[in-house]
């Protein structure tokens, strides 16, 4: 059965939820909703790449990192899950669009308005002042008057402060009679009618100067419309707007949080990286510190095998004398009865050895193992060996000593040549 068109798409729908779900429990945006872009855009993160060391760094960052980011973020893609790429459109030029184009309307806040004029002419209203006769507004009126309130307020703390430090001088003295009791004594009684002053001085700030009244239509009055938060937020904007280093459109500051998001940067991003399980991830986590495991142990092997230079040297010393016996002793064989003697010498030793192996102490009979330099470490120069004459007769050779003796030079050859290889052997491993 053929698959429709709708079955494919809805095929393709299933594997980019399911690579937005991954990615989604990944960063853990919870119920934020934000735009992926799929293929994933491939970012190099040298591009974004400067010093975070120091707690400054995102203001000292350089321009071109600043520029860099601002590109990255300026991209506005649809609302939606999963975008097929960028729309083309900028993020900035549609925020400055909108906020050029937004005007609020005024209608509603036409008795707000009217309420905020009466209320500043009350304010602005001329009084008489009966301190100098002069004519003030109420609001300069209230301000002088809470201002003599406040003065006399500080000349109080100063005068409270420099006498107890004065009295605090004379108590340190035991002769002077002073104590800090003084101080209380001064500061109930002076202090009682200097504090009656200053709540005075207040009373003509809130009666004569209408205070709480001008502070109540300062507070009516100190509310920042829509038109004046645009205005603002114009003003913001101009003034942090900067020229990108090719002049061809606006920059203005982004921060990325962190600052050294750029380190999570991975190069080549695929697929399979979104939706790999994290059931898989820990097999491979496993599979590796097995893997460390067994290279630890062999690495103690290693150590535990390892010989030392003496060693080295002293089985190097045996290999080379083993070698200059063997080569005088095959010289002497050949210099004493001719190398058709030992060749036949050697025929008949082929015969008790199977071919292709040297000569072991298994393969030498009962007889002849006594004389077995290797067995009793006697020289074989001092020994005999048995030579069987009915090899000899079935080989055609003749039973003269000279063939006999050859034979048991030949053996003794043999053995050394063991020795040679034993120590080659022992000094390899």
């Amino acid at each position: 059965m053929s698959e429709t068109p709708d079955d494919t798409k809805k095929k393709q729908r299933a594997i980019m939820g399911l690579i937005y779900k991954k990615v989604n429990d990944l960063l853990g945006s919870g119920n934020q909703l934000f735009s992926m872009q799929f293929p994933a855009q491939a970012l190099n993160h040298r591009q974004y790449q400067y010093d975070t060391s120091d707690r400054t760094s995102v203001l000292s960052r350089p321009y071109t990192i600043a520029e860099a980011e601002f590109r990255l973020s300026d991209q506005l893609f649809d609302v939606f899950p999963i975008t097929a790429g960028s729309t083309g459109e900028r993020l900035s030029v549609v925020y400055d669009t909108l906020l050029n184009n937004y005007v609020p309307s005024l209608k509603p806040f036409s008795g707000y308005f009217k309420d905020r004029a009466v209320l500043s002419r009350f304010l602005r209203d001329p009084v008489v002042n009966n301190g100098d006769g002069s004519s003030k507004s109420r609001v300069d009126l209230c301000k002088e008057l809470y201002n003599q309130y406040l003065q006399a307020k500080g000349e109080w703390e100063k005068e409270k402060s420099f006498t107890f430090d004065e009295i605090k001088s004379l108590s340190s003295d035991e002769n002077s009679g002073v104590s800090l009791d003084d101080y209380a004594k001064w500061l109930s009684s002076e202090g009682m009618v200097r504090q009656e002053e200053l709540n005075q001085l207040y009373n003509d700030a809130v009666v004569k100067g209408h205070l709480h009244e001008i502070l109540t239509i300062l507070g009516y009055l100190n509310v920042s419309s829509t038109a004046e938060q645009l205005e603002l937020a114009k003003q913001r904007m101009r003034n942090s707007v900067r020229m990108s280093l090719d002049e061809s459109m606006l920059v203005y500051p982004v921060q990325f949080q962190p600052s050294n998001w750029f380190q999570a940067l991975a190069p080549n991003l695929s697929p399979v990286d979104l939706t790999m399980a994290q059931e898989s991830i820990g097999d491979q986590l496993s599979a590796k510190r097995r893997e460390l495991s067994r290279a630890e142990s062999e690495l103690l092997v290693l150590e535990l095998l390892s010989s030392s230079k003496d060693q080295i040297k002293a089985l190097e010393t045996e290999v080379n004398k083993g070698k200059e016996a063997l080569s005088a002793k095959e010289s002497k064989l050949v210099e004493l009865y001719g190398q058709s003697l030992v060749s036949a010498a050697k025929m008949y030793l082929a015969t008790r050895v199977p071919a292709g192996r040297l000569l072991q102490l298994s393969d030498i009979p009962e007889d002849e193992k006594e004389h077995d330099p290797s067995v009793n470490g006697n020289d074989t120069s001092q020994k005999t060996i048995k030579v069987d004459d009915k090899i000899l007769k079935a080989l055609g050779l003749d039973s003269d000593e000279d063939i006999k003796e050859a034979v048991r030079q030949l053996y003794a050859t043999y053995v050394g040549q063991k020795e040679v290889l034993q120590k080659a052997e022992e000094w390899t491993y």
